[in-house]
């Protein structure tokens, strides 16, 4: 059995530059499994909230959404269930991910990268929350107003769902273009 590396940098133990591709492999196959079982962990406590949540989204937007297949409602809410639990892993993920790199790092490529991976992330929640509470609930209502008095919305849970992800997708990269720019 290997020497875990946190064990490892106590002891003065073989380092990462000592290992094998396996080794590598092996320890990116560590790091990939610690994030599965955080998000699975994450994911069923966002079951218990999601549905609270969907009901905020669907009255902040339209105000009452159906669904129109029998397994939409499930498959929204465990959709909803996976947002919230990669959101809420996010800084855990990010952990485990900068753990198994930085050895690779020089001491400058450490100090370049580790403000851009702050930035970076700061800057795409900002955005997906400026996605959340200010622009999709705006468009949804512009667009829902092209109805007429024989035509109006009905919206799908499951595609409103769909529509406010995408969006908050979109406003978190575009939220990225001040790191582009500079």
């Amino acid at each position: 059995m290997r020497t875990p590396r946190w064990l490892a940098r106590l002891t003065g133990a073989s380092g990462p530059a000592d290992m094998s591709l396996l080794g590598h492999l092996d320890e990116l196959r560590s790091v990939l499994v610690s994030c599965l079982w955080m998000l699975l962990l994450l994911m069923v406590a966002g079951w218990f909230f999601s549905g609270r949540l969907l009901d905020l989204i669907v009255r902040s937007t339209v105000g009452e959404a159906q669904f129109i297949r029998p397994i939409e409602g499930f498959s929204t809410r465990m959709k909803l269930a996976l947002t919230l639990g990669l959101v809420a892993g996010l800084p855990f993920y990010a952990a485990q991910i900068w753990g198994f790199v930085v050895p690779g790092l020089l001491h400058r490529e450490r100090s370049l990268v580790r403000p851009i991976v702050l930035w970076s992330t700061l800057l795409f929640l900002i955005g997906m929350a400026f996605s959340s509470f200010a622009l999709t609930p705006t468009m949804i209502g512009f667009l829902t107003a092209f109805g007429t008095e024989h035509v109006r919305a009905q919206i799908a849970v499951g595609y409103l769902f769909d529509f406010f992800f995408k969006m908050g997708i979109a406003c978190g990269l575009l939220f990225q273009l001040p790191l582009v720019v500079a």
